[in-house]
């Protein structure tokens, strides 16, 4: 339908029109007690904000720990600072100057109490729960060998606190390394 171009435009407005019993007060926006900037305080509090998460002191950064011993080094990447329900990585390499019959790693159960464990890469022979630790074997190691497995795992939201726990290598049931890691869990 075409469209008529000869009907009358009402002209907007003026300024000051407002409907009935408004007020300009109930229109006009308040006067701002800072100006029309922002204020101190607040560019205060939000370059606190971003220091503290700049920092690591609220999770965000891996460590990288290590330990060598019996022909092997153990090498543990992963948070220590964390918040819960959230989703983290956790990565064991060992690196064999020599032969690893049965290469078993143990991480204990009191590290990942209230922890998810998604999925584990490359998956492990065998899993099993000995002595309070998870146990995961794998083939042997020929020295000079290196081995990496990747951990990915989920805090559940009841878990708060800090843990703290040995993670080691084993060829078997004998012990070679160990890497004591903490988590903070934060709320």
């Amino acid at each position: 339908m075409p469209v008529d171009a000869t009907l009358p435009i009402a002209p907007p407005p003026a300024v000051g029109d407002r409907p009935d019993g408004i007020t300009p007060a109930q229109i006009d926006p308040p006067p701002s007690r800072f100006g029309h900037g922002a204020s101190l305080l607040s560019l205060v509090v939000l370059g606190t904000v971003m220091a503290l998460g700049l920092s690591g002191l609220l999770g965000g950064r891996d460590a990288l720990l290590k330990a060598a011993g019996n022909g092997v080094e153990l090498t543990v990447q992963t948070p220590q600072v964390i918040r819960n329900g959230q989703f983290f990585e956790t990565t064991l390499q060992v690196t064999a100057q020599r032969d690893v019959a049965k290469l078993v790693l143990r991480v204990p159960a009191a590290l990942w109490r209230d922890f998810t464990v998604n999925s584990a890469v490359p998956a492990a022979a065998e899993e099993a729960f000995q002595d309070g630790d998870y146990a995961f074997t794998f083939d042997k190691l020929k020295a000079g060998d290196r081995f990496e497995t990747k951990f990915d795992l989920q805090i559940n939201p009841d878990a708060t606190g800090l843990r703290s726990a040995d993670i080691g290598v084993f060829d078997g049931e004998r012990p070679l390394a160990a890497v004591p890691v903490q988590i903070r869990v934060l709320p």
